[in-house]
């Protein structure tokens, strides 16, 4: 007799999707900057904290910090912690019912891939802790991940590694974020490799060279910067902005 079987979903297509999918660390943090982007963020900063000396190495972190919607405790349950989700599709329907002339003056171009931006953090470090907060809601909902749970065993289904989630009064202190009105900052820590100034240059200009001059328009602006405080000292020997880590990477209309 005929019988109904189910999929079984392994904690390994965590790195399939994940590491393995995302081939180098410039691709990963140009997703990240693409996922704030379709959150409607007007910027968003790339931080690099205790990156230049390798003593430095076990507390060093990259901070993702945008100013887009944010999310809601619906949002993250809903959207963020549903693999495979992308808003990108949603969206685009969206805008398939309206006016054509308010798609040509409103219309963004979803640039995010189908929903891998978030193993991204995966690819960059083991660890992550997300804050993201709606302009509405007073509170900040956090999740913290250790991606290293999924990489146990790979018996282990997906959805049953924990994520940790809180709702702290504030941001922690280390956090380069005084006024945090609404947006998504990500904390990734416990690094997989290093981030020396040549390295962040090259970001840079990877950064920059995937600005597609074909999409300019004069409708929608969003700016990304470079923020690694180490090599200020550095910048400042240097005459061309092309040769300096920190400042504006970037200002960037899609049309």
């Amino acid at each position: 007799m005929p019988r109904s079987l189910k999929f079984r979903v392994s904690s390994e297509l965590k790195n399939i999707i994940g590491k393995e999918l995302i081939t180098d660390d410039f691709i990963a943090v140009f997703e990240l900057v693409k996922n704030s982007y379709d959150a409607n963020a007007k910027k968003v900063e790339l931080v690099f904290k205790y990156v230049k000396n390798r003593e430095d190495a076990g507390r060093a972190e990259i901070f993702v910090i945008d100013d887009g919607d944010g999310m809601s405790y619906s949002d993250l349950r809903s959207k963020w912690l549903l693999v495979g989700y992308s808003e990108k599709s949603e969206l685009e329907k969206k805008l398939e019912s309206r006016d054509f002339r308010d798609k040509i003056a409103e219309r963004r171009i979803f640039a995010g891939a189908k929903g891998i931006g978030r193993f991204s953090c995966d690819r960059l470090g083991s660890k992550l802790r997300l804050y993201t907060k709606k302009s509405h809601e007073p509170v900040i909902h956090q999740l913290e991940m250790d991606w290293g749970k999924f990489e146990g065993d790979p018996n282990t289904q997906f959805q049953e590694i924990d994520v940790v989630y809180s709702t702290p009064e504030s941001l922690d202190s280390k956090v380069p974020v005084t006024d945090f009105e609404k947006g998504t900052i990500l904390e990734i820590y416990s690094l997989r490799s290093e981030w020396n100034r040549s390295k962040l240059l090259t970001l840079k200009r990877h950064l920059q060279r995937l600005i597609n001059p074909a999409q300019i328009s004069q409708k929608q602006e969003f700016r990304i910067y470079l923020n690694a405080e180490e090599y200020l000292e550095k910048d400042e020997e240097q005459e061309e902005d092309y040769d300096k880590v920190n400042g504006l990477v970037g200002c960037v209309h899609f049309g």
